[in-house]
């Protein structure tokens, strides 16, 4: 069964698209959009959408142009996606 899903987190998305000269900004939106509108009842159905994407149980890795990455939590029964991360690749470890 699928669910719509909730984004949480936005706000560290928001800080991504303003806080490195709009470089990523475009890609951050589309992402926001993409997000907004999931529809999945399982992790593995985010790839469908993301296959650049990288999955690990229910964490999917998101890379974005110029060595940028979202890191989300995906709760497909709660029906909820959480940004944990989003910003340069270095500051992901």
């Amino acid at each position: 069964m699928r669910h719509a899903m909730r984004l949480m987190g936005r706000q560290r998305l928001c800080e991504l698209a303003t806080s490195n000269g709009g470089r990523v900004a475009g890609a951050v939106s589309a992402l926001s959009l993409e997000l907004e509108g999931a529809d999945w009842g399982e992790p593995a159905d985010a790839l469908d959408a993301f296959p650049k994407a990288e999955l690990s149980g229910c964490r999917l890795r998101v890379p974005l142009h110029d060595g940028y990455l979202v890191i989300l939590a995906l709760n497909c029964v709660a029906g909820i996606v959480l940004v944990e991360f989003a910003g340069q690749v270095s500051g992901s470890a």
